[in-house]
């Protein structure tokens, strides 16, 4: 959730899609509302608890899932292993994006990246790691939208297949 800022953009772009933000910090959530005007329409779901947790319990399906999770600067290691990989495609429709925001001066970038990569493609088939400047060319010729909050960072998607 953190201040809102991706809540508020997929509001705006896409107000009638059913949406679930997970955050731990219930602190967090609460400033978001009182402070930066989080979007509360009745097709936001917001859970305070452990994502981790989330994705492994949930009972529903997914078109998009963001994982935008950093501890300090760094992603923490549950998020970037392959059992987690896995159970975010059980949870996917076929068709469905998963994307990492990775942060590319933390201190585990590199491990990340490379965790992402080998599993992500192992578990996705169909996988791709897009560093800052790719990012910048392709939201340029408007083949993606330019909707991420965080422009210095590296993008991991993955798509389900089947």
């Amino acid at each position: 959730v953190g201040i809102g800022m991706l809540s508020s953009c997929i509001y705006h772009t896409f107000p009638s899609s059913e949406v679930d933000f997970v955050d731990l910090d219930g602190d967090v959530v609460e400033i978001a509302r009182d402070s930066f005007c989080l979007p509360q329409p009745e097709n936001h779901n917001y859970y305070v608890m452990d994502a981790i947790q989330f994705v492994y319990e949930t009972v529903e399906t997914y078109d998009f899932i963001m994982i935008d999770v950093y501890d300090g600067n760094f992603v923490p290691e549950p998020f970037t292993e392959k059992k987690f990989i896995q159970q975010l495609h059980n949870i996917m429709n076929v068709g469905g994006l998963a994307e990492y925001n990775v942060y590319n001066g933390g201190s585990n970038a590199k491990h990340v990246k490379e965790n992402l990569i080998r599993d992500g493609v192992s578990v996705f088939q169909k996988a791709e790691y897009l560093n800052t400047a790719a990012l910048k060319r392709l939201k340029e010729s408007k083949k993606i939208p330019d909707l991420d909050p965080y422009p210095n960072n590296d993008v991991f998607y993955m798509v389900k297949r089947q």
